[in-house]
């Protein structure tokens, strides 16, 4: 179906029949349900459901043994990203989702001494987006200790360490540490 099409039926419609139709849809799909939460929702009711992407990621890096450890599910983690990207409603709130999963993925990676090119994909991915739009929304000082805190976490695997600090220098011009 195209956008013109769907607009020539709402434009038939009589406004109780759109409400329904909205009403149809809200209780129908979850994502509909959680649009209308993040937009005209409570700061309570936002705060909820990026909580949950938060525990949605760090899902993502649970495993049970030190010894063989479950690969991470990264997929799962960029689909979850993916879906926050469309909804979220303020950069801030994005750039905090973003860190957590280059923090969770980083955490994961030094606890359970797994390497792989995925996961150090996943950690540069994450906070390189996180860090341009820290950038751009001019929040530097706001989340300054967290980028330094992954920063110092990342520096034990000197191959990718150029990269993120190369990355943070960027962003932040001046190196106090």
């Amino acid at each position: 179906m195209r956008k013109s099409t769907l607009i020539k039926h709402l434009e038939s419609l009589s406004q109780e029949e759109l409400q329904s139709e909205v009403l149809t849809l809200f209780d129908k799909f979850s994502e509909v349900k959680n649009h209308y939460k993040l937009d005209l929702g409570s700061a309570e009711d936002r705060a909820k459901i990026y909580k949950q992407a938060k525990v949605d990621i760090a899902k993502c890096f649970k495993t049970k043994s030190y010894v063989r450890p479950r690969r991470p599910r990264i997929k799962i983690m960029n689909s979850v990203l993916k879906k926050m990207e469309k909804s979220v409603l303020f950069e801030h709130d994005m750039i905090d989702i973003r860190l957590h999963a280059a923090e969770s993925a980083s955490t994961f990676m030094i606890e359970y001494e797994y390497l792989s090119d995925t996961l150090f994909n996943a950690v540069l991915k994450n906070l390189e987006h996180a860090l341009g739009l820290i950038h751009r929304s001019k929040l530097e000082s706001e989340f300054l200790q967290r980028v330094q805190n992954l920063i110092v976490q990342l520096r034990e695997f000197y191959w990718i360490s150029d990269k993120v600090w190369e990355m943070y220098t960027k962003v932040y011009d001046e190196c106090d540490f």
